[in-house]
């Protein structure tokens, strides 16, 4: 599970700000984590983002 928000900014333009990232303990080490994390990759893409992730 991903909480995620895009947002525009002056100085960044569309960035991806990931407010959670979340794999169930019983479903890691299947690279789930990493596969959704490719997929939030293509989702910036997706929505013109310069900088696919803000660390807050």
């Amino acid at each position: 599970m991903a909480g995620i928000r895009i947002y525009n900014c002056l100085a960044l333009g569309n960035f991806l700000y990931i407010d959670d990232l979340v794999v169930d303990e019983f479903n890691r080490s299947h690279s789930y984590g990493q596969q959704l994390f490719q997929w939030l990759i293509e989702y910036t893409k997706d929505h013109d983002c310069k900088h696919p992730f803000v660390r807050g």
